[in-house]
């Protein structure tokens, strides 16, 4: 049955994981080094990034995924509580 007031749920299973993101001047090579310009930290995965995405456009987003126990899998699950994930 069709409710036309209540947002779509979507479940998403899949990959749960900690993105470390650094914004480099230029491509690094081989054995070479360089600082980053800036470093970001970010959920991520493919079924992460769709919950992410449905629920940014008003669906009721549900997650199926393996987190673990420590300090990165608490910052995954905090960041997806605070997206409505």
């Amino acid at each position: 049955m069709d409710h036309p007031n209540r947002a779509p749920v979507g479940v998403f299973v899949g990959l749960a994981i900690f993105d470390s993101i650094y914004l480099l001047t230029e491509p690094i090579g081989p054995n070479q080094k360089q600082r980053a310009l800036r470093y970001l930290t970010a959920s991520g995965g493919p079924a992460t990034n769709a919950a992410v995405t449905f629920s940014a456009l008003g669906g009721i987003a549900k997650l199926v995924s393996a987190v673990g126990h420590g300090t990165l899998a608490d910052a995954v699950t905090a960041e997806l509580t605070e997206l409505d994930v």
